[in-house]
């Protein structure tokens, strides 16, 4: 599992990764949110690395963006 050095956690690497993808699909936070299922409150903090979500969050945020989900784990 990918492991963010710089502070000790996987939500961090999770949130700039996924932020990332988000942007390179063109879509807004509340597109991301409304996609995966989630609310914007809950992505807006898994993307600055204060929520660490679920193995299910994950892969509805990957599908949402058009990615595996390993691929928003990856350093």
């Amino acid at each position: 599992m990918a492991f963010d050095s710089t502070s000790g956690r996987i939500g961090s690497l999770l949130g700039r990764n996924l932020k990332a993808a988000r942007l390179c699909a063109g879509l807004s936070q509340q597109d991301l949110a409304a996609r995966a299922g989630i609310a914007l409150v809950c992505l807006a903090e898994i993307e600055s690395g204060v929520s660490d979500p679920d193995l299910q969050v994950i892969g509805a945020l990957a599908k949402a963006v058009g990615c595996a989900a390993f691929e928003l784990l990856k350093s």
